[in-house]
Protein backbone atom coordinates (compact mmCIF):
# COMPACT_ATOMS: atom_id res chain seq x y z
CA UNK A 1 0.00 0.00 0.00
CA UNK A 2 1.21 3.62 -0.66
CA UNK A 3 0.26 6.20 1.86
CA UNK A 4 2.35 8.27 4.18
CA UNK A 5 1.52 8.40 7.90
CA UNK A 6 3.01 10.55 10.63
CA UNK A 7 4.45 9.08 14.21
CA UNK A 8 3.21 5.80 14.06
CA UNK A 9 5.72 4.50 16.53
CA UNK A 10 9.44 3.61 16.77
CA UNK A 11 11.15 2.04 13.76
CA UNK A 12 14.84 1.56 15.39
CA UNK A 13 15.76 0.53 18.88
CA UNK A 14 18.36 1.65 21.02
CA UNK A 15 19.91 -1.33 22.67
CA UNK A 16 20.59 -0.44 26.48
CA UNK A 17 23.36 -2.00 28.41
CA UNK A 18 24.28 -1.58 31.72
CA UNK A 19 27.32 0.99 33.09
CA UNK A 20 29.27 -2.09 34.71
CA UNK A 21 32.00 0.20 36.32
CA UNK A 22 28.58 1.84 38.51
CA UNK A 23 26.44 -0.75 38.49
CA UNK A 24 28.87 -3.75 39.48
CA UNK A 25 30.03 -2.88 42.60
CA UNK A 26 26.18 -1.55 43.94
CA UNK A 27 24.07 -4.48 42.27
CA UNK A 28 26.75 -7.43 42.91
CA UNK A 29 24.24 -10.59 41.58
CA UNK A 30 21.87 -8.65 40.69
CA UNK A 31 23.24 -7.08 37.87
CA UNK A 32 22.62 -10.25 35.70
CA UNK A 33 19.00 -9.75 36.03
CA UNK A 34 19.28 -5.87 35.12
CA UNK A 35 22.01 -6.91 31.86
CA UNK A 36 18.94 -9.63 30.98
CA UNK A 37 16.25 -7.28 31.61
CA UNK A 38 17.99 -4.43 29.02
CA UNK A 39 18.83 -6.84 26.28
CA UNK A 40 14.82 -7.73 26.00
CA UNK A 41 13.66 -3.91 26.68
CA UNK A 42 12.08 -4.17 29.59
CA UNK A 43 12.54 -0.51 30.94
CA UNK A 44 10.14 1.54 32.68
CA UNK A 45 11.22 5.14 32.44
CA UNK A 46 10.34 7.34 35.50
CA UNK A 47 9.00 10.79 35.59
CA UNK A 48 11.85 11.95 37.26
CA UNK A 49 14.35 10.75 34.11
CA UNK A 50 15.23 7.44 36.03
CA UNK A 51 14.66 3.82 35.06
CA UNK A 52 13.29 0.88 37.04
CA UNK A 53 14.76 -2.26 35.34
CA UNK A 54 14.62 -5.98 37.13
CA UNK A 55 13.11 -3.85 40.00
CA UNK A 56 15.98 -1.92 40.56
CA UNK A 57 15.59 1.96 40.53
CA UNK A 58 18.45 3.31 38.09
CA UNK A 59 19.93 6.72 37.31
CA UNK A 60 20.27 7.68 33.60
CA UNK A 61 23.77 7.39 34.31
CA UNK A 62 23.98 3.72 34.72
CA UNK A 63 22.85 3.08 31.69
CA UNK A 64 24.56 3.39 28.46
CA UNK A 65 23.08 3.69 25.18
CA UNK A 66 24.40 1.51 22.62
CA UNK A 67 24.04 1.22 18.89
CA UNK A 68 20.65 1.39 17.16
CA UNK A 69 19.05 -1.59 15.37
CA UNK A 70 16.53 -0.80 12.68
CA UNK A 71 13.22 -3.19 13.15
CA UNK A 72 12.81 -5.70 10.52
CA UNK A 73 10.75 -4.18 7.43
CA UNK A 74 12.18 -0.84 8.20
CA UNK A 75 14.89 1.14 6.28
CA UNK A 76 15.56 4.34 8.10
CA UNK A 77 17.75 7.74 7.80
CA UNK A 78 18.62 10.60 10.53
CA UNK A 79 19.46 13.83 9.84
CA UNK A 80 19.15 16.81 12.57
CA UNK A 81 16.74 15.13 14.98
CA UNK A 82 14.28 13.98 12.34
CA UNK A 83 14.05 10.32 11.25
CA UNK A 84 12.29 9.26 8.37
CA UNK A 85 11.18 5.25 8.23
CA UNK A 86 9.94 3.70 4.93
CA UNK A 87 8.18 -0.47 5.50
CA UNK A 88 10.16 -2.02 2.61
CA UNK A 89 7.93 -5.02 2.93
CA UNK A 90 6.23 -5.42 -0.59
CA UNK A 91 2.70 -7.00 -0.97
CA UNK A 92 1.46 -8.44 -3.92
CA UNK A 93 0.09 -5.16 -5.86
CA UNK A 94 3.13 -3.33 -5.40
CA UNK A 95 5.49 -6.27 -7.04
CA UNK A 96 2.74 -6.30 -9.37
CA UNK A 97 3.01 -2.56 -10.47
CA UNK A 98 6.96 -3.09 -10.04
CA UNK A 99 6.14 -5.42 -13.12
CA UNK A 100 4.16 -3.13 -15.48
CA UNK A 101 6.93 -0.58 -15.35
CA UNK A 102 9.34 -3.20 -15.72
CA UNK A 103 6.81 -4.06 -18.75
CA UNK A 104 6.05 -0.50 -20.08
CA UNK A 105 10.16 0.08 -19.94
CA UNK A 106 10.69 -3.39 -22.07
CA UNK A 107 7.99 -2.40 -24.71
CA UNK A 108 9.42 1.25 -24.95
CA UNK A 109 12.85 -0.15 -25.77
CA UNK A 110 11.08 -2.41 -28.40
CA UNK A 111 9.42 0.11 -30.05
CA UNK A 112 12.88 1.97 -30.49
CA UNK A 113 14.62 -1.05 -31.44
CA UNK A 114 12.47 -1.81 -34.34
CA UNK A 115 12.08 1.94 -35.59
CA UNK A 116 8.35 2.71 -34.42
CA UNK A 117 7.69 6.26 -34.13
CA UNK A 118 6.75 7.39 -30.35
CA UNK A 119 3.84 8.78 -32.12
CA UNK A 120 2.90 5.48 -33.35
CA UNK A 121 0.05 2.77 -31.81
CA UNK A 122 0.97 -0.56 -31.44
CA UNK A 123 -0.75 -4.22 -30.75
CA UNK A 124 0.66 -5.53 -27.70
CA UNK A 125 1.13 -9.31 -27.18
CA UNK A 126 1.68 -10.85 -24.04
CA UNK A 127 2.49 -14.18 -22.50
CA UNK A 128 -0.12 -16.23 -21.17
CA UNK A 129 2.17 -15.67 -17.58
CA UNK A 130 1.46 -12.23 -17.83
CA UNK A 131 -2.01 -12.06 -18.04
CA UNK A 132 -2.20 -10.64 -14.15
CA UNK A 133 -0.60 -7.18 -15.77
CA UNK A 134 -3.92 -6.90 -17.25
CA UNK A 135 -5.27 -5.71 -14.40
CA UNK A 136 -3.46 -2.21 -15.37
CA UNK A 137 -4.35 -2.48 -19.18
CA UNK A 138 -5.11 0.99 -19.34
CA UNK A 139 -2.12 2.16 -17.60
CA UNK A 140 0.19 0.01 -19.90
CA UNK A 141 -1.96 1.09 -22.86
CA UNK A 142 -1.76 4.57 -22.18
CA UNK A 143 2.15 4.37 -21.31
CA UNK A 144 3.26 2.33 -24.40
CA UNK A 145 0.74 3.68 -27.06
CA UNK A 146 -0.86 0.66 -27.47
CA UNK A 147 -4.50 0.32 -29.40
CA UNK A 148 -4.56 -3.13 -28.37
CA UNK A 149 -3.29 -5.90 -25.52
CA UNK A 150 -3.53 -9.34 -26.17
CA UNK A 151 -2.43 -12.83 -24.68
CA UNK A 152 -0.95 -15.54 -26.32
CA UNK A 153 0.06 -19.07 -25.21
CA UNK A 154 3.47 -19.96 -25.93
CA UNK A 155 5.08 -16.40 -25.82
CA UNK A 156 7.94 -15.79 -23.55
CA UNK A 157 8.40 -12.45 -24.29
CA UNK A 158 5.91 -9.90 -25.33
CA UNK A 159 5.50 -8.73 -28.91
CA UNK A 160 5.19 -5.79 -30.62
CA UNK A 161 3.58 -4.57 -34.21
CA UNK A 162 2.78 -0.93 -35.60
CA UNK A 163 -1.13 -0.87 -34.88
CA UNK A 164 -3.13 -0.03 -38.18
CA UNK A 165 -4.50 3.34 -38.19
CA UNK A 166 -7.59 3.92 -36.59
CA UNK A 167 -7.52 1.14 -34.61
CA UNK A 168 -8.37 2.21 -31.10
CA UNK A 169 -9.64 -0.92 -28.78
CA UNK A 170 -7.48 -0.44 -25.68
CA UNK A 171 -7.01 3.14 -23.69
CA UNK A 172 -9.21 5.13 -25.71
CA UNK A 173 -9.35 7.73 -22.89
CA UNK A 174 -7.03 9.85 -23.08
Amino acid sequence: MKSVEFDTGPVTATRMLPNLRVLGPRLGPRLRGVRAALERGEVEPLEDGRLRVAGELLEASDVIQGERHELPGWATAEDNGISVAFDVELDDDLRREGRVLDLIHTVNAMRRAAGIELTDRIVLTLPEADADLLAHRDWIAREVLASEIDLRGGLKEPAIVKAEPHTRRVGARE
